[in-house]
């Protein structure tokens, strides 16, 4: 063979491997069977944000291994001064990974509640967690409330 047709034959070889590497997402070549990529991680996100913590929960045991790994992977790392994250045992396994990854990393998650993560979702002052829907309330309602109460026992 001749130097030229081999320089040739090189050159035809790499750019088929180029344009397969470049089709790769239209051809669908790209993923394995059963693997989640980025984006399907971020409608992961969308699917369990603004649930209430027990439908958030129940959503993440309920996901397939693939779906579970594509939402660990898709983590932003922790700040390396954060103290480790001690999972209840009330927890279940999944949530306890998910939290331990996710937990002081400066970006609130959709399992992320005031309740199990007071790093990323805490409340700030004047406001207390509200077990129920995990988010922040704000403080004067108790006391709305428990003036209405006084007001009642009065009989005003």
């Amino acid at each position: 063979m001749r130097a030229t047709t081999s320089l040739l034959m090189v050159s035809i070889v790499s750019a088929a491997v180029v344009m397969l590497y470049a089709l790769q997402p239209f051809l669908g070549t790209g993923t394995k069977a059963g693997e989640v990529t980025a984006a399907d991680a971020s409608s992961l996100y969308e699917r369990l944000s603004g649930k209430s913590p027990n439908e958030v929960f129940e959503a993440i045991d309920k996901l397939s291994d693939a779906e579970f790994n594509a939402l660990l992977n898709s983590i932003k790392p922790r700040f390396a001064t954060a103290p480790p994250f001690r999972c209840t045992p009330d927890m279940s396994a999944r949530l306890c990974a998910l939290l331990q990854r996710s937990s002081a990393n400066g970006q609130r998650e959709p399992w992320e509640f005031c309740f199990n993560e007071p790093f990323d979702a805490g409340c700030p002052a004047a406001t207390y967690c509200d077990i129920y829907t995990g988010r922040c309330q704000s403080s004067q309602g108790p006391c709305f409330l428990d003036q209405a109460r006084q007001a009642f026992e009065r009989g005003g």
